[in-house]
């Protein structure tokens, strides 16, 4: 889902140019409430949507161009999270790499 979000939305930034921010910009931004569900669903199933989210090479840079910005939405700075799972950052749980390690 992300990834072929990422995809409409740099394809999109690329066809349509500047009427992209006016016009397309604020739909977009509304996935933020799918983030929030998404990262519901994973919390009560307990997987770390982080790590799962790191598998697909997420650009976040162009999701927070829109204003969706990623590690807000699906809270990746809480418990590590994406950028300090990889970076082995993971705080408590060690993060992906941490994981890796432990």
């Amino acid at each position: 889902m992300y990834s072929s979000l990422q995809s409409i939305i740099t394809t999109g930034q690329q066809i349509y140019g500047a009427q992209w921010q006016s016009q397309f910009a604020a739909v977009f931004k509304n996935m933020s409430y799918f983030g929030s569900f998404c990262q519901a669903v994973a919390t009560s199933l307990q997987l770390d949507l982080s790590v799962i989210l790191s598998g697909l090479n997420l650009n976040l840079d162009i999701f927070a161009r829109i204003g969706l910005h990623l590690g807000t939405i699906l809270d990746l700075g809480s418990s590590g999270g994406l950028l300090g799972g990889v970076l082995g950052r993971g705080g408590q749980n060690g993060g992906l790499i941490g994981g890796l390690l432990a």
